[in-house]
């Protein structure tokens, strides 16, 4: 006996994703992450800068840059991503690490991000 399959007949479309002409490699930008990392105080009001913070952006491809905040809290980055999307994660021994998702919309984007002390 001879079966005849569901689809017999129907045309299939086959897709075939495409790397780009150049080999295959994903288009890379670069991007500008700048900003002021603070101390924010319980009530939300006072803000003081903080020096010496780990400042790292890890694209949603896993690729990482680091800055390191100066004496006016202030960090700068250059970052190439294939990708939009991202985290920028603060980090400071005392603190509770802060992090935010940046988004790419504009070649350079400003990302302040506030600390808190740690209370453990």
């Amino acid at each position: 006996m001879l079966r005849r399959s569901f689809l017999a007949g129907v045309p299939v479309l086959v897709l075939v994703g495409s790397t780009g002409c150049d080999g295959g490699a994903a288009m890379i930008s670069t991007y500008e992450l700048s900003g002021i990392v603070s101390e924010r105080f319980e009530s939300g009001i006072e803000v003081t800068p903080l020096a010496g913070v780990e400042v790292t952006f890890t694209s949603d491809t896993r690729m990482s840059f680091s800055a390191t905040t100066g004496d006016d809290g202030r960090y700068r980055m250059q970052i190439e991503s294939e990708v939009r999307f991202g985290q920028v994660r603060a980090a400071l021994a005392g603190f509770q690490t802060t992090e935010r998702t940046v988004l790419f919309d504009v070649p350079a984007r400003r990302v302040d991000l506030d600390m808190r002390r740690d209370r453990g």
